[in-house]
């Protein structure tokens, strides 16, 4: 027994070392003096019987609390062993509680509850209560005092004996009334008078006492849940949103409230909070197990838009704001990152509400409510300036006013056309247009109109094309409302996007072709062709007033003509114009040029808001205009009757400013028989003509192919530009009848002198 007391005594000046390295809250329990034993030397028999009286009175306790607080310093060195320090705390508490020294008591307790409710570790946490609960009393402290008593009375590990509960729940009822609550059962007289004393010098003050408690940090016999009714997690401006909150209590009386209150928050802006409060008149009495729900209207606001919504905090209310004690049960609900959120600690299971609400909301702008009347998919000729009307109408249920049109290209716009806006048909060259309309009342419409144009000259390529711009309408306007006995002003925009088709007013089509009705792609200094111009209507019925033909330069044409075909000519999708006209090629090109522009002039048919002519310009086919040292032009008769002769008259133009040399021969042929030149030298001076006239009589009828030309050049280039281009307009068949054909020998001279002639 010697030996022990020295060692302890050893030990513990070293413990004391150690104790005052640890943290603050351990260091104001740790740095406590203790009661350390003496040693009393060698022990002889007769002194025996005083050695056991000596140690019989000697306080144990002391010794405890200086071994545990030594071991409490070597948890320093050792921070993963949580548990046993917990444990250690716990001991050390209840040793701080038999030598009296009760604010150490209440500290340590304190200290260890926390960590141990996260920590799930009942056990210790129901061993703590009950001593920390008789502290606080003893002490006079409220905020700790009522935070243990709503832990006692959970159903989970606190007190089991209805007796107590009820007991503990009248306490806590009458410290919120002002009343000094009864002492705990294990208690002695002293404490209990040095206990009341000290109530009642907290409740003779003068100042009400406000006891705040962190009801989220402990487990309670109360439960909360709730959360916002849109399961979509959305809210609008303007538009009142309810807020559900559901109570649930496990104390054994009914708890009478004074009121619920919940804060909530827009974003993370702290001057962006407000409180909402239930009715003081209507002061909630919460029965035993039984759900209680409390609805909360909220009105989010203008300046909300575009944000979050939360609840931050609930707060029951006990106690009048006259009492003495005015106590506040506070959970925090910003830690909570579940959908809807249960305020209750060591996995209570709570009450929930029917659908698990979120616990924050996200604020819409307010959606407008106008109608707009337009059309939509309609179509314009490009180069017109298009009427378009806009009705809008109010269907709010106030007034409205700033109402403002705004039209532009819209951004999906693939067109491209140039879409121009004006306010009237003068001036229609804007890229956008704003319009402001008046205010209007409710159900009433204000009607705006502008005009639409787009422009462009359309090449040969293009004027086939259709394409479907987008318009996109934006309107905005400020409505002025009273939610609730306030009024918002709120600024709502709608947006409205419109197609419509851009087409052509009508497709123009054109090509070139020879006098045979070849069509080439290339034509030939000083050789006849023909222009044949095709016009084909649209979906849209259009007057073509009049048609205007600009040559190039290197075309000359042969005969003018006025077009009268595009006079006052009404075309649709079913109507269609051609027109031919003959132009002879006088210069040659190096690379493919438009051989004309077509101007017309058009409005759409029946177009009452406007009589103005709209003039579009289309480019016709590019050719390459080539060179060729001679051409070669035929005169023919129509047709032929077998066995009866007729003339055939070759012309040979030399085109150049040179004397050209040429070797001409005619080929033989079985279904004629011909009297004339079959092979000769030619020589053309410039710019000269050589008629060679053939006698040929059919042997066969039928169409029959005519005595060939051919002719050659010394330079191989002449001679094969004289076989493509030269003889382009000579015909190469002829009909052939038979003799005993209706036609009389009269009437076949008739007609191959017209021919002739022609």
């Amino acid at each position: 027994m010697i030996r022990r007391q020295r060692e302890f005594e050893l030990s513990s000046k070293d413990g004391e070392d150690e104790t005052r390295k640890a943290g603050e809250a351990e260091e104001q329990i740790s740095t406590a003096t203790t009661t350390v034993v003496g040693y009393c030397g060698q022990r002889m028999g007769w002194s025996l019987s005083s050695a056991i009286d000596s140690e019989g009175r000697f306080d144990h306790s002391s010794v405890a609390v200086g071994l545990l607080c030594n071991a409490m310093a070597h948890f320093k060195n050792y921070p993963r062993s949580v548990r046993s320090r917990h444990c250690l705390l716990v001991r050390l508490g209840m040793q701080y509680v038999r030598q009296g020294r009760l604010e150490q008591a209440l500290q340590a307790f304190l200290q260890a509850l926390g960590p141990l409710r996260r920590a799930r570790w009942t056990s210790l946490v129901s061993a703590c209560l009950a001593p920390a609960l008789r502290c606080a009393h003893a002490l006079a402290r409220p905020k700790e005092y009522v935070a243990l008593v709503l832990e006692l009375l959970n159903v989970e590990y606190g007190v089991r004996e209805p007796a107590r509960r009820v007991q503990l729940q009248r306490n806590l009822l009458a410290l919120s009334s002002g009343a000094v609550p009864e002492p705990d059962e294990g208690a002695d007289r002293a404490e209990s008078d040095a206990a009341l004393m000290a109530w009642q010098r907290l409740l003779l003050d003068s100042t009400t006492t406000f006891v705040p408690v962190a009801a989220g940090d402990i487990n309670a016999g109360l439960t909360v849940t709730g959360g916002f009714c849109s399961p979509e997690g959305m809210a609008v401006v303007a538009a009142p949103t309810t807020f559900q909150l559901l109570l649930k209590s496990d104390l054994p009386e009914p708890f009478q409230l004074t009121k619920v209150s919940v804060q909530f928050m827009a974003g993370n802006d702290p001057t962006q909070s407000w409180t909402l409060d239930t009715p003081v008149e209507q002061r909630p009495l919460l029965q035993p197990n039984t759900p209680h729900l409390f609805e909360f209207h909220i009105c989010p606001r203008p300046e909300h838009a575009g944000g979050e919504i939360h609840a931050t905090s609930i707060t029951l209310h006990i106690g009048q704001s006259t009492s003495k004690v005015y106590i506040t049960l506070i959970w925090d609900v910003q830690s909570v990152s579940s959908v809807g959120f249960c305020v209750s600690n060591l996995g209570r299971k709570a009450a929930k509400l029917p659908v698990e609400l979120p616990k924050r909301i996200k604020v819409l702008p307010k959606p407008p409510k106008l109608a707009v009347v337009c059309d939509d998919g309609f179509a314009v000729l490009i180069g017109e300036k298009y009427l378009y009307r806009v009705t809008v109408e109010n269907l709010e249920n106030a007034p409205i006013s700033k109402l403002k049109l705004k039209v532009f290209e819209s951004a999906n716009s693939r067109c491209q056309h140039g879409i121009k806006f004006g306010y009237n048909i003068e001036q229609c060259d804007g890229a956008a247009l704003s319009l402001e309309l008046d205010s209007l009342m409710p159900n009433c419409k204000a009607t705006s109109v502008f005009y639409i144009t787009m422009e462009k000259t359309v090449d040969n390529v293009s004027m086939h094309m259709q394409v479907d711009p987008c318009l996109l309408f934006v309107i905005t306007y400020e409505v002025t409302l009273n939610v609730e006995n306030m009024d918002m002003s709120c600024n709502c925009t709608l947006d409205r996007t419109v197609s419509f088709s851009s087409i052509m007013p009508f497709v123009v089509e054109s090509y070139m072709c020879t006098t045979m009705g070849q069509r080439v792609n290339e034509l030939v200094v000083k050789e006849d062709v023909l222009l044949w111009m095709h016009v084909r209507g649209v979906s849209v019925p259009t007057l073509i007033c009049s048609c205007t033909l600009h040559l190039c330069d290197k075309v000359h044409m042969n005969n003018p003509i006025d077009y009268q075909t595009f006079d006052n000519a009404v075309i649709d999708s079913d109507t269609s114009l051609s027109e031919i006209c003959s132009v002879r090629p006088v210069g040659a090109t190096t690379e493919p040029v438009s051989i004309a522009h077509a101007t017309f002039c058009w409005k759409r048919w029946n177009e009452t808001y406007s009589s103005e002519m709209i003039s579009t310009s289309f480019s016709l086919c590019n050719v390459n205009i080539v060179s060729c040292p001679v051409i070669v032009s035929c005169v023919v008769p129509s047709f032929g009757v077998m066995y009866r002769p007729f003339v055939v008259k070759y012309t040979i133009e030399n085109t150049t400013e040179k004397t050209v040399q040429l070797e001409a021969t005619f080929e033989s042929s079985e279904r004629f028989m011909f009297s004339g030149m079959k092979k000769d030298l030619l020589k053309l001076t410039r710019l000269s003509k050589l008629e060679i006239i053939l006698n040929v009589l059919p042997l066969i009828d039928g169409f029959s192919t005519l005595p060939r030309l051919q002719l050659l050049s010394s330079s191989e280039a002449v001679t094969s530009s004289l076989k493509q281009y030269s003889q382009r307009n000579v015909p190469l068949t002829i009909l052939i009848t038979p003799k005993d054909s209706t036609v009389s020998s009269s009437q076949d001279s008739k007609i191959a002198l017209q021919d002739a002639e022609s």
